[in-house]
């Protein structure tokens, strides 16, 4: 049995791309994440980043969370006051974030598994979210039994599906990881089909 309906994942854009509209209103610590300071030197504006990012809660609220996914799926290029490595460091990191919300904010599965889809992304960030897929099911289900039937379930492991499908890419090696990681865990995630794909994969 295939590990999640196949159905391939169409890539979400924002319809407005400018994130930095977007964020009208948000408090401090959500405005120094996504906004760049050109007083800065890369240098700088890199660790202040990371630290309001650091900063955040496990209480963001809804409008911050949403402002919080236009950033992630803004093109690397959209932000020249680091270098692309740097702006996507800060990006897993706000992933990370939003995983420790409480409770997981509503669609986070679909929002990585349609960025880690969309081929107009960076391929750096496309791998990052793809290193979330794992965690952001744990953070879902944690010790309880995951539902296959869910919109969460289906969202990460048609994720899972795709990123293993982009095989000119680092994706399929990341995504084995997190589907072993998985399949320790939860009896939904079969063991067997996850090791035939790594032979398939290794093959």
């Amino acid at each position: 049995n295939a590990l999640s309906r196949n159905v391939p994942l169409q890539p979400r854009r924002p319809k407005e791309m400018d994130y930095l509209k977007q964020f009208a209103g948000m408090p401090d610590r959500i405005r120094n994440i996504v906004q760049p300071d050109f007083t800065q030197t890369p240098q700088t504006e890199y660790p202040r980043r990371l630290k309001a990012v650091h900063a955040l809660d496990t209480h963001l609220t809804p409008e911050e969370i949403t402002v919080l996914y236009a950033f992630l799926r803004s093109p690397v290029g959209a932000d020249t006051s680091m270098d692309p490595l740097s702006v996507n460091a800060v990006k897993n990191e706000v992933m990370d974030a939003l995983i420790r919300q409480e409770p997981l904010p509503p669609g986070l599965g679909q929002e990585l598994a349609w960025m880690a889809g969309d081929p107009s992304l960076d391929m750096g960030l496309r791998d990052y979210c793809v290193q979330h897929f794992a965690p952001c099911f744990k953070a879902r289900w944690g010790a309880g039994e995951a539902d296959p039937e869910s919109p969460d379930y289906q969202a990460v492991m048609l994720g899972f599906d795709q990123a293993f499908r982009s095989t000119d890419t680092s994706l399929p090696g990341t995504a084995l990881i997190g589907l072993y990681t998985l399949s320790s865990a939860y009896k939904a995630v079969d063991r067997k089909q996850v090791e035939q794909m790594a032979l398939q994969f290794g093959g």
